[in-house]
């Protein structure tokens, strides 16, 4: 677990701080925001909080009061399955010390010290969007995480990537798994015959997904094909441009010399 970015009246304790948005933030408003995301399987423990204190760091940076907890529960094929419950404030810290009754309160543009903290998460914060323009908001907030995620597996030297595209955009013909809630799943996640039915689904689709990597193993094999034919092979165009530019230097070089005979002439 950890937090951050706490107002000196929640004394490093985030349960004060979120006790006191649940009772000071208005009725209409929202006490937080949380995210809940998978955490890569090929990261050990220190790994996955590194990337998610990254993660924290570019996303909410000193702004955004935080706590967050990694659980690592198992899966159905008895693995680990870790992910992180992440809540922060949308309201901003600003510098100004507030008690926790006003820090929830309406903001005031003219005399800030007087209201609360302004409101507003994301680059466009405090923005009026439309629905499209929420999802494109959603879209690039997931191109994030995949990007910090991608980073730290590669410093950890492993070869798996996310993407955070759906099947379809990918071009994968994977029909996705099925989410069936804790009610169904607490019923069926010890029957043998679900397990094995899940496990064949998982296989299939594992063979999918490696389709897209072979063909652009084949499509990166094609290009150095090529590229190692045009270095065998000297390019024709190249050569006419390289005699043209010859004959243009030749040329430059006669007129420069016959304009200074007739200057050395004239001078006598």
């Amino acid at each position: 677990v950890g937090f951050g970015n706490l107002p000196t009246w929640a004394r490093n304790n985030p349960s004060i701080f979120w006790k006191a948005s649940d009772e000071f933030e208005r009725s209409n408003g929202t006490p937080y925001r949380e995210f809940e995301t998978a955490l890569p399987r090929e990261l050990n423990r220190a790994q996955r909080k590194a990337l998610l204190d990254d993660f924290i760091k570019s996303e909410l940076g000193d702004i955004h009061a935080y706590s967050y907890a990694i659980h690592c529960p198992k899966a159905i094929d008895g693995k680990e399955q870790p992910h992180f419950h992440l809540q922060f404030s949308e309201r901003r810290n600003d510098g100004i010390k507030r008690p926790r009754d006003q820090y929830f309160k309406r903001y005031n543009s003219k005399k800030p010290d007087k209201g609360g903290c302004k409101k507003g998460y994301g680059p466009r914060a405090g923005e009026t969007l439309t629905a499209a323009e929420r999802e494109s908001e959603l879209r690039a907030l997931r191109q994030r995480w995949e990007d910090v995620c991608n980073k730290h597996l590669e410093l950890a030297g492993s070869d798996v990537r996310i993407d955070m595209r759906s099947y379809k955009d990918q071009g994968l013909a994977i029909v996705p798994e099925q989410h069936y809630g804790p009610k169904i799943w607490n019923v069926v996640k010890n029957d043998p015959a679900f397990k094995d039915e899940l496990a064949a689904k998982r296989a299939d689709r594992e063979k999918l997904k490696a389709i897209p990597v072979k063909a652009k193993q084949a499509e990166l094999e094609e290009r150095a094909a090529v590229a190692a034919v045009h270095a065998a092979i000297p390019d024709p165009l190249a050569d006419i441009i390289e005699i043209e530019r010859a004959r243009d230097a030749r040329q430059r070089a006669a007129e420069n010399a016959a304009l200074k005979a007739r200057e050395d002439a004239d001078q006598h």
